[in-house]
């Protein structure tokens, strides 16, 4: 695991997770690396913009492992979410929708931005 520096006081253990694991051609991979970063919820948050933009994969159950991911990034991950509404691919869109509408007030922050 990868230490990070979040104060002068504290660190977060942040999970090994590389740009490679979200494009990997065995989707168990890619689904690893985004339940890695659910673990770790809003901790996690700086990867949200990467994890969103690689949810366009032809994978439906990778769109929703990636999306359930951004549900625990707090304001960050329903931004995410929110970016991916007007994505090409309908699922994607569909499991954008679905992750934000389980966000209630973080979701709907995010739709009024």
């Amino acid at each position: 695991a990868n230490l990070r520096e979040m104060d002068d006081t504290t660190f977060v253990r942040l999970p090994v997770v590389s740009q490679e694991d979200f494009e990997h051609q065995h989707s168990g991979v890619r689904k690893a690396a985004a339940t890695s970063l659910k673990e770790f919820g809003p901790a996690a948050a700086p990867f949200a913009e990467h994890l969103a933009e690689k949810m366009a994969h032809a994978d439906p159950a990778w769109h929703r492992k990636a999306a359930a991911a951004l549900e625990w990034m707090g304001p960050e991950g329903a931004f995410a979410l929110a970016g991916q509404l007007g994505h090409q691919d309908y699922l994607v869109q569909r499991s954008a929708m679905e992750a934000l509408a389980s966000l209630s007030g973080e979701g709907a922050a995010a739709l009024d931005s």
